[in-house]
């Protein structure tokens, strides 16, 4: 049987990518339209396969693009990132963090 909660000021939001392909690459471009809601949004995209369609690598190559799908989340206002690379995902979230400041 299928439960559907309402949404409330403990919800949180999951953008779950799940290899659909090039509609992972639009929910992450659009991660600003699903932070409207006014819940906190996680986005997990790493080492995800949607990739391939633009790097064809295996996941364990996949740290650039997975910080990519990353830095574009954040910058649409996700709120919590999933990684595999936790040292690598912070440091370029760091260092996008201040130079969007300089905006």
């Amino acid at each position: 049987m299928l439960r559907v909660s309402p949404l409330t000021s403990s919800s949180l939001i999951w953008h779950w990518i799940r290899n659909w392909g090039s509609e992972d690459g639009e929910l992450i471009a659009r991660t600003d339209e699903i932070t409207e809601l006014g819940f906190p949004v996680l986005v997990g995209a790493s080492r995800k396969s949607f990739t391939t369609e633009v790097v064809d690598l295996p996941p364990s190559d996949r740290v650039a693009s997975s910080i990519a799908a990353h830095l574009i989340a954040a910058a649409n206002g996700a709120n919590i990132v999933r990684v595999h690379d936790v040292v690598e995902t912070v440091a370029a979230l760091r260092t996008a963090e201040s130079i969007w400041g300089f905006r």
